[in-house]
C-alpha cells in the first residue's frame, strides 16, 4: 500500500508538476557508494549503514555498474535462501574473524537488472521510468556502465519542494497571492 501511494505522488510529480528540464546531473548524488561484486553480506551491510544509504550500485574490478544491491535485498535474498532472520542478523554482525568464505557476496544478492540513466536525461522522463518500473533509486552511468550518480526519489521530492519555494516568493513578491 505505502509503495502504491509513493508510486501515485511521484506519477503527480511528473506529469503534473516537473519542467522537462533540467539534467538529472544537477540533482543527483555525485561519486555514489559501490559495493565491489566480491563484497561479503557483512561488507554490504556495512557500507550502507556507515554512508547511511538504503541501496547502492554494484561493480565488477573494472568499475562497471554490474547490478545494484539494497538493504530489502540483502534481507529477502538471505531469507530466500532458507536462512532463518537470526541467521542473517548474526551473519550481518559476526566478527570479522569468521571466515568471508562462509557469506555470501554482493553478486548472490543483487539485483542484475538495474534501472539506470544518463546524466544528460531531462527530470521528466527519468522520474517516470522510477515511476513505471517502481523503484525508489536510479543509478546515472555514463557510456561504459560506471556509476556517476544516484538518483532517487528523495531527490525528486527536494526538487518539487524547492519549485514551490520558488514559486511561492514569485507570487509573494509580485503580489498576486491570496
Amino acid at each position: 500500500m505505502a509503495d502504491e501511494v509513493q508510486a501515485s505522488f511521484l506519477e503527480a510529480i511528473v506529469f503534473e508538476l516537473l519542467p522537462k528540464q533540467p539534467d538529472i546531473g544537477q540533482m543527483m548524488t555525485r561519486k555514489p557508494v559501490c559495493a565491489p561484486a566480491r563484497a561479503t553480506i557483512r561488507e554490504v551491510a556495512c557500507l550502507l549503514d556507515e554512508n547511511h544509504i538504503s541501496g547502492m550500485p554494484v561493480v565488477d574490478d573494472a568499475g562497471r555498474m554490474i547490478g545494484v544491491v539494497s538493504r530489502s535485498d540483502l534481507t529477502r535474498r538471505c531469507a530466500d535462501n532458507g536462512a532463518a532472520p537470526q541467521f542473517v542478523c548474526e551473519t550481518m554482525t559476526a566478527p570479522p574473524e569468521r571466515p568471508a568464505a562462509e557469506l555470501m557476496i554482493a553478486a548472490d544478492i543483487m539485483s542484475p537488472t538495474p534501472i539506470t540513466a544518463k546524466e544528460h536525461e531531462g527530470m521528466r522522463a527519468v522520474a517516470q521510468r522510477m515511476c513505471e518500473n517502481r523503484v525508489h533509486r536510479l543509478i546515472i552511468v555514463n557510456d561504459v556502465l560506471e556509476p556517476m550518480g544516484v538518483l532517487t526519489s528523495l531527490d525528486l521530492v527536494r526538487y518539487v519542494s524547492e519549485l514551490w519555494k520558488k514559486s511561492d516568493r514569485a507570487e509573494c513578491s509580485s503580489g498576486t497571492r491570496a
